[in-house]
């Protein structure tokens, strides 16, 4: 993108936060961007969009030690075949798709979605990318549009895996690899600009915050959208980038883009449109701008309520549930996030997530405070922002000694504490804990319950698969957590283990109880292995009458 394109832009650099349960999404990313968005909306393949000149970023080399929420690892291997024939980038090659960048691969027979990791070395133990990807238009290729800013001159392995029918991943492809350029690359982008199609050039609107519909055009996975209010296009008032189309598949159709902010009252305002030349990171030529004029004003509804996390809280998860009143009359709501009360008072936003629901789920970064506020979306435009609270998320390990006498590992904030009784060891040894955004294995019918984490013992270099007493597990829960997840009844939670082929629920057990009152839940056993805290998904049954 052109540099001078983003006045204000501060020295930044990538971050990759990861969600979990929304419809829009908004993260910074890119040192020339703040923020990202998905929308999951009728029409064209689900578009993302970046906006630029906004918001502090931390490196991708940070974002390593971040969870992903991607498609769940499974040892259920299904019968379809792995890709085997990588198309962008090639094997072995050098790229500068720097920015959102794009992969494609040859597509197998019968299979219409992917399972994709990014990673920097090629045992993908630490992916910092994990999606879903889906046939291009025609089905003899298929593509993933990542959501990551690559570092420039370095080396990156990637791998696909067909997805069967029941959601299941079959074998992963071998690890491919390509090594990114210096990311400046001087070539013109010879792709021709979107047509503009709504609000017509002219138009008085009735809302402050619009949606801006053009046609795509063919070939092109990416455009970038401005509006400002000059015919220079000096003083921008929204800069995005938008990306994610099947360039194929999706020319010729009709694209909304929605507003994150009001523009000003009574204004006149220029729009235009360039298609991006994504292999190279390089705007094409704008658009003819058109104009509207927005309303003198409107009847704004008022900002929800903030319910959770409570205020100031520490939380037992990176994984964290906001949740926010609903507001009769509201079409949709917006969530952002800030690293300090000055970052709030000038607005400056570090993350921005949009839902149609009362509640978001996202994957933060560990030992973080967060100030966070909402607002919602009416005819007229976007309410005013909420008041602030904050939370802080908690550690993502922790490491104990255990000796014949007994010993405590205490995660908390996190939402475990182990207690191993004298005699459950007869040697010194080590317990690790390691907290995973979602379970790692498919769990069919199973609500999870924002507690998922990993057990490891070691006497030396000797795994210690049995204890000689059991050890007693106490998880805590966050009703907002069971709220978020649709879980109605606490206390029908239950842990489950997974035994190396399918998952085992370990309630009803002697000495293990749910207090619904002190939002626990206690096990006792004598073994470690991944663990998640759920409840079972409710069946119901018709109703006979006589």
């Amino acid at each position: 993108m052109d540099a001078h394109r983003a006045p204000g832009v501060r020295s930044a650099r990538p971050l990759r936060t990861i969600t979990l349960m929304l419809a829009m999404i908004v993260l910074p990313l890119a040192a020339s961007s703040s923020a990202i968005a998905s929308t999951a909306a009728p029409g064209p393949h689900a578009a993302m969009v970046a906006r630029r000149g906004r918001g502090r970023q931390r490196s991708e080399t940070e974002a390593r030690s971040l969870l992903l929420a991607g498609p769940a690892r499974t040892s259920q291997v299904c019968s379809t075949i792995a890709p085997s024939v990588p198309v962008t980038p090639a094997q072995g090659a050098t790229s500068n798709d720097l920015q959102y960048p794009i992969f494609i691969w040859d597509a197998v027979s019968g299979v219409s979605q992917y399972a994709f990791e990014l990673a920097y070395d090629d045992t993908f133990l630490q992916p910092i990318d994990a999606g879903t990807g889906y046939n291009l238009a025609g089905g003899t290729q298929a593509w993933y549009t990542s959501g990551l800013i690559l570092d420039p001159n370095t080396t990156y392995y990637w791998r696909v895996a067909s997805m069967c029918g029941d959601g299941t991943i079959g074998a992963y492809s071998q690890a491919w690899s390509f090594t990114t350029g210096s990311g400046s690359v001087s070539q013109t982008c010879s792709l021709q600009p979107p047509a503009l199609q709504q609000p017509a050039s002219g138009a008085t609107l009735t809302t402050l915050s619009p949606d801006l519909t053009f046609q795509l055009a063919s070939t092109t996975s990416q455009y970038e959208l401005e509006v400002a209010s000059d015919s220079s296009f000096d003083d921008l008032a929204w800069d995005w980038l938008i990306y994610g189309f099947d360039p194929v598949g999706d020319a010729g159709q009709s694209y909304a883009f929605s507003g994150w902010d009001n523009l000003q009252p009574g204004t006149q305002y220029y729009w235009r449109v360039a298609s991006v030349c994504a292999d190279i990171d390089t705007d094409g030529d704008f658009s003819a701008p058109a104009t509207f004029t927005t309303p003198s004003g409107g009847t704004f509804l008022a900002a929800p309520g903030l319910i959770a996390p409570p205020n100031g809280a520490n939380t037992a998860s990176i994984g964290v549930s906001l949740v926010y009143s609903d507001v009769v009359g509201a079409d949709d709501y917006q969530v952002r996030l800030y690293d300090s009360p000055g970052d709030v008072g000038t607005d400056n936003w570090e993350q921005a997530y949009r839902s149609t629901d009362t509640a978001v789920s996202v994957i933060e970064e560990p030992q973080t405070l967060f100030y966070w506020r909402a607002k919602d979306l009416n005819g007229a435009g976007w309410s005013p922002l909420s008041s602030t609270w904050t939370f802080t998320t908690p550690v993502t390990s922790a490491v104990a000694t255990i000796t014949p006498a007994g010993g405590i590992l205490d995660t908390s904030p996190s939402c475990l504490a182990l207690t191993f009784p004298a005699g459950a060891v007869s040697t010194q040894v080590t317990v690790t804990y390691d907290m995973l955004g979602s379970p790692l294995e498919a769990y069919p019918n199973f609500l999870f319950a924002n507690c998922s984490f990993t057990l490891v013992a070691y006497a030396g270099s000797q795994q210690v698969t049995q204890f000689n007493e059991p050890y007693t597990m106490v998880l805590t829960y966050d009703p907002s957590d069971l709220l978020a997840a649709g879980i109605s009844a606490p206390q029908e939670l239950n842990v489950a283990y997974w035994d190396g082929s399918e998952w085992q629920n370990i309630l009803p057990c002697a000495g293990c109880s749910i207090n619904t009152t002190s939002h626990t839940v206690t096990v006792v056993l004598n073994h470690m292995t991944e663990f998640a805290l759920g409840s079972p998904v409710p069946i119901y049954l018709p109703m006979l009458r006589r």
